[in-house]
């Protein structure tokens, strides 16, 4: 019988037992590295992983995840993902433009990088925007000099002094009588 056999071995040499650390007919063979407490006889499966690890060997990791994960499937424990990953195993990286992470199960990021907006930050702002737009639907904060709307679409009429308007009313002053019609 070879060294790490447990309770003897058959006729054939094979070992009826290993002892822990070890699998294989000869037990000599190491368990993979990231098992905790051992593993089959018979193919080596480990029988827990070491945190952090998962799969049969414990050869995948999962050292994006917060709490661990489970050694079946890979799929994060309670606690979610660490910043800048989502997914059910926190593999997959958060959108380019989201600012301070994104929601686990679904990737729409928390915030977005100034300039963008959606709920994965993958839209940029309309151009007109001066200072960024919000989140959730594209409209603007502030206007460029010489545009108002809620996306900042429109031109400042010819008559607006010095191409100034409001960004939900238009021309703020005007450069002569004709455009207080304009004025609200």
């Amino acid at each position: 019988c070879g060294n790490n056999c447990k309770d003897g071995c058959d006729s054939s040499g094979n070992c009826n037992n290993c002892t822990s650390g070890y699998y294989g007919n000869k037990c000599d063979t190491p368990c993979p590295t990231n098992c905790n407490g051992g593993c089959t006889q018979n193919n080596g499966d480990c029988e827990a992983c070491k945190k952090g690890f998962w799969g049969m060997k414990c050869n995948d990791d999962c050292n994006r995840c917060k709490q661990g994960c489970q050694q079946n499937n890979g799929y994060c424990n309670n606690g979610g993902c660490n910043s800048g990953y989502y997914g059910n195993k926190c593999d997959t990286p958060c959108p380019t433009n989201c600012k301070g992470g994104c929601i686990q199960n679904s990737g729409n990021c928390n915030n977005c990088n100034s300039g963008y907006y959606g709920n994965k930050c993958d839209t940029p702002c309309p151009t007109n925007c001066n200072g960024g737009c919000i989140q959730n639907n594209g409209d603007c904060e502030v206007c460029n000099d010489g545009y108002w709307g809620i996306k900042c679409q429109s031109q400042c009429p010819t008559n607006c002094r010095l191409s100034k308007c409001d960004k939900n009313n238009g021309c703020t002053e005007c450069k002569n009588l004709y455009c207080l019609w304009q004025l609200r």
